[in-house]
């Protein structure tokens, strides 16, 4: 449940973020604004993955159960949700570090 909460709390600072809330990512929605407008696909793609991993924190049973890759006799899954939901913390700090670097180009 405390899981649940944090990544409530990020989706929170994500729409705060992208709604023009907090002043210190200010200048990184203008870079973001130009990086798109000129064709950054890439960039969208990178963003979009990276916050999914707020989902993974929220769910990781369901990643566990839809994603994770299987043993071919047993069917049995090798990844755990513990693990989907350390590679959804991982994402988020992958997806601040991106904020960062598109914040001061």
């Amino acid at each position: 449940m405390t899981h649940k909460r944090v990544a409530f709390a990020l989706l929170l600072f994500l729409i705060a973020i992208f709604a023009g809330y907090i002043d210190y990512y200010h200048q990184m929605l203008e870079n973001l604004t130009d990086i798109l407008a000129n064709g950054g696909g890439r960039v969208a793609f990178a963003l979009i993955i990276c916050a999914s991993g707020i989902l993974m924190i929220a769910y990781p049973k369901a990643f566990n159960i839809k994603y994770s890759p299987r043993f071919s006799q047993t069917t049995e899954t090798i990844m755990t949700p513990k693990l989907w939901r350390v590679i959804g913390y991982i994402l988020t700090l992958i997806l601040f570090g991106l904020f960062e670097v598109i914040k001061n180009p």
